[in-house]
């Protein structure tokens, strides 16, 4: 309900905020009283009560909670202004709410998931931090809890110390781009999904309505936000965020048009099949008008209508219009109210034609009241209108102090207070519920009153007040008033004087943007600061803003995909720089942009990286003659064993740190570039052991640097590819220690020496199964160093973890829904969605029943087609990981044709090594099972001789594993026996084998095999026995279609028997290890292994004491 007029003329004329839109008041009722979150998106011209019509609904009678907040255009280069708003008031009702019933709201619970995040958020609302410390002051917390307080009071005396932070940003952006890697805030997509487990978190106890006004003025990073919220009401409730009720209310204009990321998300969003519900509001038509002004004069419908046609022909039934007229004709004298009839009159209606000459003209309307306003209020008014919707009574007092015409009219700091007030009982303002503002009554007014002004005086109220909001901004510490500030200054048109100026005002505030994880607001920000800076011999008169911009814009430049740009910036900052510290950060976003996209050269930026080694001083040598690569090897190793403190690499924990610039330089380059690209090189392979080895020969040398882990860990990974398990695992434990004592921050590595660490090392020594959680902690790390995309590539290496251990395989097709899902909103390259894909329908072929399950075809993606989408080094690498998966098909159904051409397309890669050892693993055994398997289908010598070889091979590598302690090796070794060495034995063997690792899938395979072996020999009991184990099995992992082609193959095997629920007691040993039985399995007698391997005694030493572990009292999966 708001007041169309309120005086002495008569009484009160008031407007229901949902007059004329019955429909739409019904479907927002609706929603209010289901039980699903949703998202509506509310469009309408300014003016049209979009705002009037979210208000109307009485949300707190229907149990939620009501937050409004809005967009404002002088503050679209702030990211999240509106959102962080909405957070602090939101986190304030909960916490008196938490006062009110502590047992409910659980204020441990929010701390403790604000902890997980706050590294992320500290940057984006640190003013909700200082909301809840409010609250968390006097409260009682639990022995258990004072821990967590304890941090989190630790954290807020952190926060609130930035009295100095805005005046420090240059010095601190030099200091973090002296080794080029280090980047600011977190990815926006990672900050999207800290807001949504907040405003989850907040609805777990009350559901809460999110209604956000003027979208089209909302930045980049705030409607990635409210995409994953559309998204997950989308889902109904079915994602990881819902934990409570949420109800997302988006309202914008057709000014939607000009706001290109606006207009992408909520087209986004309408595509979104459920719980989304868009509403357009039109104009009033001239019953709607009629029943309003009949309602307001008293009038019966058909008495009024005349009246009503008049003002819906002036307005255009924009209800914002129409009630601007009212308020015009009454106090004009147009409406006069009658105490005898107590009803409205008024003149006759052609008179009242007369007024606003233009259709829905607010500013003649506008410019018409005003007329009985002083010309201080309108002076006043016209300042205002430059500062936007919210007008801050501080920043006009200081304007008006310095203003000699403001003097003149007695606008000193209590007289435009009451101009202000003037306006306010004129329906103009009204007054904030922040202290010491007031806020435009309608957009429209202020916009009107805007444009009442020539541009001259518009020029120049930005600049004047532009600087004035800056100077508080660094007094005050006020981020939002650096944006304004900015926003001020660059619609003020500056001599060549004040631009460097404004253009470092431009780069402070991109770069609390970029803190924030804002990446576009930066850009917009950053090209403003360029376009304000004398581009003449601008190195030599402005050296250090000119540095630290264009760096700053490269890089931005590079993290929105623009790698020409940022290529052609980068070379600038090379040819201008004066100092190796200065031209470093663009050296390195120049090898950033060699390696970037789906088509990543990766010898491309080995050499590069090469030379930029030379150029800052290295003096190895990396082009190595025949043979020499070897000797250098073996000296390298004999020198960094002697340089190790006390000959062993936990000396390295006692090192000081590394102070020498210049070696910093070269150990991030050896670490974090070319160890990397060369692993990842057809070409330079080898070099990534020199890069890493040479990188802690460093490290003994001058102390430990930033990059010291992870050169410890890759080089544990080495050792592992070596051989070297035990040394390996000493590495990784040091690395691991190492960076522990660093420090969690955004883009940390704590993320990536864990996932190495667990994939790549310590995996090779411990079981699967147990690597599963670690990887949802790597996931975690990442998550809370903000690196989102990241964090999809854990989830990929956990998936292909989870069939190598062969749990359900439902569970994997729903986790992988929402993977993909993350992966899309994460904003990761195309290629990762696309092993994503490749393994969503590897699990639909196997669960489904598909008309041919070795070719990934079908409901998720076609392999042909996807495979045109990519090129390069990208194309080979997803086609590698489609091989792998069709593979296991061929071995899972027994297609040996379309085998032997997968085998022929992986030939040339078998003997390549991969740093992530599932994914090796689960290549190399379906490499093996499909050679052995077609060694005995073909019937060509030479083939069969070939594959045979093949076999062998992957045999070989399995056993090797297997004797340096590979628990996962076990079992393949012993299904490759079987396969090699077909017998009712080695059959029975492999299986106990696979049984005590709960490998159902290889289980169930070496069932299957064990059948297809008693078929062949036509011993049909044997054959039956075997094959109700394998499709019993099948069952349990999830292969529903496997399981349809086994019961129709063998049906006259079968005969009407039916499955058992359980499999046979002799068989009941594949139940999942608990951690102690696991711990047993790695106390082989290998001795006796090696000899009944010689003596080709078919896995003896499988029956052997050390080998016999009690399952009686495990409880079957």
């Amino acid at each position: 309900m708001s007041t169309i007029a309120d005086d002495k003329k008569g009484p009160k004329w008031v407007v229901e905020g949902s007059h004329g839109r019955n429909d739409e008041l019904s479907l927002l009722n609706k929603i209010a009283e289901g039980e699903s979150s949703a998202c509506v998106l509310l469009e309408g011209r300014d003016g049209s009560g979009k705002t009037a019509l979210v208000n109307s609904v009485n949300w707190t009678d229907k149990e939620w909670v009501f937050v409004n907040e809005k967009f404002e255009r002088h503050l679209s280069s702030e990211p999240y202004s509106a959102l962080t708003r909405a957070v602090d008031e939101l986190v304030e009702i909960w916490c008196i709410n938490n006062e009110k019933s502590p047992d409910t709201c659980k204020m441990s619970g929010l701390l403790e998931l604000l902890e997980k995040d706050m590294d992320l958020l500290q940057n984006v609302i640190p003013g909700l931090f200082r909301v809840i410390d409010k609250f968390t002051q006097d409260m009682k917390f639990s022995r258990s809890e004072t821990q967590l307080q304890a941090d989190f009071q630790s954290y807020i005396a952190r926060s609130v110390k930035r009295s100095a932070r805005i005046d420090e940003l240059s010095s601190s952006r030099r200091q973090r781009g002296q080794l080029g890697d280090d980047r600011m805030g977190g990815d926006p997509a990672a900050i999207a999904s800290s807001f949504m487990r907040l405003f989850s978190f907040l609805a777990s106890t009350k559901r809460i309505v999110l209604a956000f006004d003027d979208v089209h003025y909302a930045d980049a990073a705030s409607m990635e936000i409210f995409k994953l919220m559309a998204r997950t009401a989308s889902n109904n409730n079915r994602t990881k965020y819902s934990n409570g009720q949420i109800l997302l209310v988006l309202t914008y204009s057709d000014l939607l048009e000009q706001n290109k990321f606006a207009i992408m998300t909520v087209k986004k969003i309408k595509t979104f099949q459920s719980n989304v519900h868009s509403l357009f509001l039109n104009s009033w038509d001239i019953d709607a008008v009629n029943e309003l002004v009949a309602s307001l004069v008293k009038a019966e419908i058909e008495e009024s209508l005349p009246l009503s046609k008049v003002i819906h022909k002036k307005t255009g039934g924009n209800p914002f219009a129409v009630c601007q007229f009212l308020r015009f004709g009454r106090e004009n004298g147009h409406f006069k109210f009658s105490s005898l009839t107590y009803k409205w009159e008024w003149e006759d209606v052609e008179i009242l034609d007369q007024y606003a000459p233009v259709s829905d003209n607010v500013a003649d309307m506008l410019a018409a009241s005003m007329c009985k306003l002083s010309l201080a209020t309108r002076y006043a008014l016209k300042v205002a209108s430059c500062l936007g919707y919210v007008i801050p009574k501080d920043v006009l007092v200081i304007y008006f102090a310095e203003s000699a015409k403001a003097k003149d009219w007695g606008l000193d700091e209590e007289g435009f207070v009451e101009h202000l007030e003037v306006a306010t009982k004129a329906g103009i303002l009204v007054k904030s519920t922040t202290e010491g503002a007031y806020m435009w009554s309608n957009d429209l007014l202020q916009q009107a009153t805007y444009d009442q002004m020539p541009a001259s005086m518009q020029n120049e109220l930005h600049g004047k007040l532009g600087r004035i909001i800056w100077e508080l901004g660094r007094i005050r510490d006020k981020e939002w008033m650096i944006f304004m500030a900015a926003d001020q200054m660059n619609k003020f048109e500056c001599d060549s004087s004040l631009g460097n100026e404004v253009a470092e005002l431009n780069l402070q505030a991109a770069t609390l943007s970029l803190n924030k994880g804002a990446i576009y607001p930066a850009l917009e920000l950053l090209l403003n600061a360029e376009k304000h800076m004398e581009p003449a011999d601008r190195w030599n008169n402005s050296y250090e803003l000119t540095l630290d911009l264009l760096t700053t814009l490269a890089d931005t430049k590079l993290r929105v995909g623009a790698t020409q740009t940022a290529m052609e910036i980068a070379l600038e900052i090379v040819q201008n720089a004066k100092t190796h510290g200065d031209t470093f950060p663009a050296h390195i976003i120049m090898l950033q942009c060699v390696v970037s996209g789906n088509d990543r050269n990766y010898d491309k930026g080995v050499e590069r990286t090469l030379l930029l080694l030379k150029y800052y001083g290295d003096k190895h040598i990396w082009k190595f003659f025949p043979g020499q690569e070897t000797v250098e090897k073996a000296r390298l190793k004999a020198k960094l064993k002697k340089l190790l403190p006390n000959g062993h690499v936990n000396g390295l924990l006692d090192l000081s740190e590394m102070v020498d610039k210049g070696a910093l330089r070269i150990q991030t380059l050896l670490v974090n570039h070319l160890a990397v690209y060369a692993a990842y090189s057809p070409t330079y392979k080898s070099l990534s052991w020199f890069a890493s080895a040479r990188a802690l020969k460093g490290t003994c040398k001058q102390g430990i640097s930033p990059v010291t882990n992870l050169a410890v860990i890759q080089m544990a990974t080495h050792l592992r590819v070596d051989g070297h398990y035990k040394s390996a695992s000493k590495y990784a434990e040091v690395a691991l220690t190492l960076t522990e004592s660093l420090p969690r921050k955004l883009g940390s590595d704590h993320g990536q020496v864990r996932l190495t660490a667990c994939t790549s090392v310590l995996s090779a020594v411990r079981s699967f199964n147990n690597c599963l959680n670690e990887l949802m902690e790597c996931r975690s790390d990442f998550l809370r160093a903000g690196l989102a995309r990241e964090s999809i590539g854990v989830a990929i290496d956990y998936t292909i973890t989870y069939l190598c251990v062969g749990l359900s395989l439902e569970s994997a097709k729903s986790d992988l829904v929402a993977h993909t899902e993350d992966a899309i909103h994460y904003g990761c390259p195309y290629f990762v969605e696309q092993k994503m894909m490749s393994l969503h329908q590897t699990i639909l072929n196997l669960t489904d029943d598909v008309e041919n399950p070795t070719f990934l075809h079908g409901e998720v993606m076609d392999q042909d087609d996807e495979l045109e989408k990519v090129e390069g080094l990208g194309a080979l690498r997803i086609r590698l990981g489609m091989d792998a998966c069709r593979l296991m098909l061929c071995c899972v159904f027994g297609d040996w044709d379309a085998a032997g051409a997968l085998i022929e397309d992986l030939e040339e890669y078998m003997d390549e090594r991969d740093g992530f050892l599932m994914r090796d693993h689960f290549r190399r055994c379906y490499l093996g099972l499909a050679a052995f398997a077609l060694s005995r289908e073909t019937k060509d010598s030479k083939l069969r001789k070939k594959y045979l070889t093949e076999g062998k091979k992957m045999l070989k590598s399995f056993i090797k594993e297997m004797k340096h302690g590979s628990v996962n090796a076990f079992p393949i070794v012993a299904m490759l026996e079987a396969e090699k060495n077909p017998s009712k034995q080695s059959y029975d063997k492999a299986i106990t084998a696979c049984a005590r690792l709960g490998l159902v899938h290889h289980e169930a395979y070496m069932c299957e095999r064990a059948a297809e072996m008693f078929l062949a020999e036509d011993d049909k009991d044997w054959c039956k026995y075997y094959i109700r184990q394998a499709i019993l099995l099948y069952g349990e992992w999830g292969a529903t279609g496997k399981v349809n082609r086994l019961t129709k193959d063998y049906k006259e095997i079968l005969g009407g028997d039916s499955i058992p629920e359980s499999v046979n007691t002799s068989l009941q040993s594949r139940c999942r290890y608990s951690s102690k039985q696991l711990a047993s399995l790695r106390t082989i007698d290998w001795q006796n292994f090696s000899k009944s391997e010689q003596s080709d005694s078919n896995f003896s030493f499988l029956s052997s004491r050390s080998f016999d572990v009690s399952l009686t009292s495990s409880t079957p999966s």
